[in-house]
């Protein structure tokens, strides 16, 4: 790595100094606080972002202030540089490039480093938020191809959680599901419907039979109605034509007592009267008689017994039998009605279910799609992977709750390093890092020709200074020397 130098004056709490990086992959800018450790980072953040870092980078009490020197960029070149700003919050920068060619226009400038800039703490905070959230993944997604990336849209347009295509359609389809779940198992039937269903042919065997002989009975009644109903007005004028001549009988009797001298009149009346009944009582009988010989009278009440019953449970009768018959039967309609629509339930369910859990594959298969295209990208560190509300690493959600500093630090300075081709990282606080991490980080610095500047909060010295990791003494808080 080339050496990088840079003369200041009036930059926050950089009174006027220089930084020196020589011969070193970590630096850690030490001090107590309000010293100016913040500033220093700032102000190459300031430098590598070709804009302010701060609103006002004036130093307290001053005027104007700047910074210059030697820096190198993202293609590994050297350039000049100068940075001048003003309380006025007017700032300007300068690049020249190797060849002694002046570099115009921000943008140009601005590609020279091609910075993203982000610190450790910075990332973990952004996990806090949908918004940080969303800059986690937006880093890691900008580092893909732009085939890759267009692929993961597109999935992520069909498999979002939030508003997927495929998973709204496959909501919609588990609200039919449930819906349908719920209304079969509402829909119950009996043991007791069940086999009444069962036994709806013979029922309606039963029912045919029954209905058959009830008929054939009706039939038989009807035919034989009108003699049964003549022998029985006959019968009633008979008892009639007898209570009468009683009547009659009694009258002539008494008559007789008080009539004697009526008597042959009244002997004659009564034996022509008498004459007279008895043969329309014998002709009543005969026409009862001829109308009995005609008529099976036992045989029909026999037959009416059977249609009517009796009123016993073991003799209901044929006509209620039918009732009791069409009442089966209207029941097994209903028992059927309900049957096939659990049936139909059952197939419409069984479809909607088939149709939710080939959409569940297809996310499932779209996301593990996805995971592919990240965990084969050669652009994304190993172990990093992009979700579609937060970022993991190793299956840990990128929050601090779930992962510890010292463990992410090395994962995000790696993913630092795949996004910001510039030499230059500015890490953040190195307080929690051990020094087998900082080993780590060192060795992977100097594998990719970087170089890492982290704070460090020392109570112990009164000023400020820069110290590389290389001249520390490892396990030990004081360093060997100092480089400012």
């Amino acid at each position: 790595m080339s050496d990088i130098h840079i003369i200041f004056k009036n930059y926050k709490l950089l009174k006027e100094g220089e930084i020196n990086l020589k011969e070193g992959s970590i630096f850690f800018v030490q001090g107590q606080n309000n010293k100016g450790k913040t500033s220093m980072l700032n102000l190459l953040r300031s430098i590598m972002e070709v804009k302010d870092s701060t609103v006002n980078p004036v130093s307290f009490g001053q005027e104007e202030g700047f910074a210059t020197g030697i820096i190198p960029g993202a293609d590994g070149n050297l350039y000049h540089f100068r940075y001048d700003f003003n309380i006025e919050g007017k700032s300007k920068f300068t690049f020249i490039d190797f060849e002694g060619k002046v570099i115009k226009g921000i943008t140009q400038m601005r590609s020279i480093f091609n910075y993203t800039h982000f610190t450790v703490e910075e990332f973990f905070d952004w996990s806090k938020s949908e918004p940080g959230r969303k800059k986690q993944r937006d880093i890691l997604m900008n580092l893909l191809s732009e085939d890759e990336r267009s692929c993961i849209t597109e999935i992520d347009l069909k498999v979002n959680p939030t508003n997927g295509s495929i998973v709204e359609s496959r909501k919609l389809v588990g609200v039919d599901v449930d819906f349908l779940k719920k209304k079969i198992d509402n829909n119950i039937i009996t043991d007791e419907q069940l086999n009444l269903l069962k036994s709806k042919n013979q029922i309606e065997d039963l029912y045919v039979a029954i209905k058959k002989e009830k008929e054939d009975l009706e039939l038989i009644l009807s035919k034989s109605g009108t003699n049964l109903e003549r022998i029985e007005e006959l019968k009633e004028d008979n008892e009639k034509a007898k209570a009468k001549d009683i009547e009659k009988r009694q009258l002539f009797v008494y008559e007789i007592s008080e009539l004697e001298k009526k008597l042959n009149e009244k002997k004659e009346a009564f034996a022509l009267y008498k004459k007279q009944v008895e043969s329309e009582l014998k002709e009543s009988q005969e026409k009862i008689d001829n109308l009995t010989k005609d008529t099976d009278v036992e045989y029909l009440n026999q037959v009416k017994l059977k249609l009517d019953g009796d009123g016993t449970e073991k003799n209901p009768g044929l006509n209620k039998r039918l009732e009791i018959g069409q009442q089966k039967k209207d029941e097994i309609i209903k028992i059927e009605v309900l049957n096939n629509q659990k049936v139909a339930d059952k197939t419409e369910y069984d479809k909607k279910l088939k149709t939710f859990n080939d959409y569940d594959k297809e996310i499932k298969d779209l996301r593990d799609e996805k995971k592919s295209i990240i965990q084969n990208s050669p652009s994304i560190p190993d172990g990093w992977e992009i979700n579609s509300d937060y970022i993991t690493i190793n299956n840990i959600p990128f929050v601090e709750s779930d992962i510890s500093k010292s463990q992410a630090t090395k994962a995000i300075a790696e993913l630092m390093m795949r996004v910001n081709q510039s030499p230059i990282m500015l890490m953040g606080d190195a307080e929690s890092l051990g020094y087998e991490v900082l080993d780590q980080l060192d060795a992977a610095a100097k594998d990719n020709g970087k170089i890492m500047i982290f704070a460090e909060h020392v109570r112990e010295i009164e000023e400020r200074r820069l110290i590389c990791y290389d001249d520390m003494e490892h396990g030990s808080k004081e360093p060997e020397k100092a480089l400012f």
